[in-house]
């Protein structure tokens, strides 16, 4: 209970900070892909190279966050 208490404050914070940015779902389903592979390809003797089933999707995501974190051109 206390770590769903935890991530809910988390997406909560995160959503703050990116509502002037927009797209905070974007980002949030950017970066649970992410720690998602990070665990599926964990592991000394992994030896499986994982590709993306839809990669234009998920670089478009990852693409998504870049533009949000950088600051804005003539602006």
């Amino acid at each position: 209970m206390v770590e769903a208490e935890a991530e809910k404050e988390a997406i909560k914070r995160i959503i703050e900070a990116l509502s002037s940015k927009g797209q905070a779902d974007k980002y949030l389903i950017a970066m649970k892909y992410l720690e998602t592979m990070k665990e599926m390809t964990s592991g000394q003797d992994n030896k499986i190279v994982y590709m993306p089933y839809e990669a234009s999707a998920v670089l478009s995501s990852v693409d998504g966050i870049r533009e949000m974190l950088s600051p804005k051109k003539g602006g």
